[in-house]
């Protein structure tokens, strides 16, 4: 037997206890290193420093706790890089995998990347997902006025509902983007969203102000789109490995559209097949076969 706990939640870092009691064997899933969570919780009471000084040394107490219950456990599954890096040298069978819901037969087609590599219009821009601080979003805005003064042929469109969704409604407005800027309601991952880029995007957007694991790098990168984004620990060695996008300074939307300026179709060409290639190496069902292998093994070491 093997129990599958998540040490991300604090309430199961006790698991070791329980799992030896009945004879099971104990791997922990691990998304967020300590350097995450902190970010998080800076954006989140940036407002309110009491809180956020509470919260602080809550989440350096439970860093103790996180890091004896990865070396007490018989296993570690890590979600990207930042979290491999972090905690991987605790637990000496750890296994790194890189989320997403990408499958195969979703992925885009050569006369899908043909297409695009073919396109003569403007720059088709796009960034989908949770319409909050810590993705970037007020980011988003800012970068379109910068193209736009640079004199950028651009179109950007923005999918995802959130906080800053009616903010950034209101700019749209207020700036007069209109005719380059687009923000769409929600839609069906599948269905939806993943066949309009596959057919609509020659770029995505990642103005993310922290390095959790995130889905959106590989989805997009599966649908033959090559990402722009922020330099942390994430995306930086995503971008590395891959070759599939470029890393931008965090929080610049100026130098953001300073790099977007200085594509050429090419260059994008490039990078599109890229990440094509490196998301077909790391779909969903590759990422979760990695996984259950990896349990199997644990569960069949001896006692």
């Amino acid at each position: 037997q093997v129990v599958l706990g998540t040490a991300d939640d604090h309430r199961q870092l006790d698991l070791a206890r329980l799992c030896g009691a009945v004879g099971a064997r104990l791997v922990y899933a691990i998304e967020y290193p300590l350097q995450t969570r902190l970010a998080v919780a800076r954006l989140d009471l940036a407002r309110r420093p009491l809180r956020l000084t509470r919260s602080v040394q809550w989440l350096l107490t439970q860093e103790l706790r996180l890091r004896r219950a990865l070396r007490s456990a018989d296993g570690v599954q890590a979600n990207g890089y930042p979290a491999m890096a972090a905690y991987g040298g605790l637990n000496s069978d750890t296994c790194l995998y890189l989320d997403n819901r990408s499958e195969r037969e979703t992925m885009a087609t050569a006369s899908e990347m043909q297409a695009r590599a073919g396109w003569n219009g403007p720059l088709r821009i796009v960034h989908a997902g949770r319409l909050i601080a810590m993705k970037g979003t007020q980011d988003l805005i800012p970068t379109a006025i910068a193209l736009r003064d640079r004199g950028v042929d651009f179109r950007m469109d923005i999918f995802g509902a959130g906080d800053m969704r009616q903010a950034i409604a209101d700019d749209v407005a207020r700036h007069d983007l209109g005719g380059a800027l687009h923000l769409h309601q929600p839609v069906d991952f599948a269905t939806g969203l993943v066949p309009w880029m596959r057919r609509n995007a020659d770029l995505f957007l990642a103005p993310h102000r922290q390095s959790d694991p995130s889905c959106s790098y590989l989805e997009a990168m599966g649908c033959g789109v090559p990402v722009l984004g922020t330099n942390n620990r994430m995306w930086s060695e995503l971008a590395r490995q891959s070759g599939g996008g470029w890393v931008m300074p965090m929080g610049q939307p100026r130098k953001a559209a300073d790099i977007i300026a200085g594509l050429d179709r090419a260059a994008i060409a490039k990078a599109s097949a890229h990440a094509l290639e490196f998301a077909q190496a790391h779909d969903f069902h590759s990422e979760f076969r990695r996984r259950m292998e990896h349990l199997h093994r644990v569960a069949a070491k001896p006692a």
